[in-house]
C-alpha cells in the first residue's frame, strides 16, 4: 500500500491513494478497541505521512493519527487527522499518544509518556539528519519492528 501510494507522487494524487487512505482504514479498522487505543501519531508532510499511517494500520492494526503543517491536495486527510501549522496546534494533539513518529527537531515537544521514533525530513530539518533518512519502501519492516 505504501509503495503504491508513494509511487505516484510525481503528479496528481492518485484516486487509488485517496481510496486507500479514507476507506480501508475506516472500514477494516473500525473496531472499538482499536479506536480507543493510544495512537501512533505521525507528524510530517500529508501524503507521505498518511501513506505511512495507512501502512502501519494495515500491517499492525494499531490506531494512527497524522499531523501535518499544511492541508494536502485532494482532501486526503481522515476525520481523525489534523492540520497543525505550529507547535501550539501540535502539542494538544500529542496528548495520549503511545508513539510519535516525526523529524528529530520535534522531539522537545513530545510528551514523556510517548515513545519517539525519529523520521528525519529534509523539508523540516534540512540536511542535518540526511544520513538518517530511511527508505520507507525497502526499510519499512525496520520501522514496524520499532513499533512492537
Amino acid at each position: 500500500i505504501l509503495a503504491d501510494t508513494l509511487k505516484d507522487l510525481s503528479g496528481d494524487i492518485p484516486e487509488k491513494s485517496i481510496t486507500i487512505c479514507k476507506d480501508v482504514t475506516r472500514d477494516a479498522f473500525a473496531d472499538k478497541e482499536l479506536l480507543a487505543e493510544r495512537p501512533v501519531v505521525i507528524i510530517g508532510e500529508g501524503v507521505t505521512s498518511l501513506a505511512l499511517a495507512t501502512a502501519i494500520e494495515f500491517e499492525t492494526g494499531r490506531n494512527t493519527k497524522v499531523l501535518c503543517a499544511t492541508e494536502p491536495l485532494g482532501a486526503v486527510l481522515r476525520d481523525k487527522d489534523r492540520v497543525t501549522p505550529d507547535e501550539d496546534d501540535i502539542i494538544p494533539e500529542l496528548e495520549g499518544a503511545a508513539v510519535v513518529i516525526a523529524d528529530p527537531l520535534y522531539k522537545p515537544i513530545i510528551p514523556e509518556s510517548a515513545e519517539f521514533i525519529s523520521l528525519p525530513s529534509e523539508a523540516f530539518s534540512g540536511r542535518i539528519y540526511r544520513d538518517e533518512i530511511p527508505d520507507l519502501i525497502s526499510d519499512f519492516d525496520q520501522l514496524l519492528n520499532k513499533l512492537k
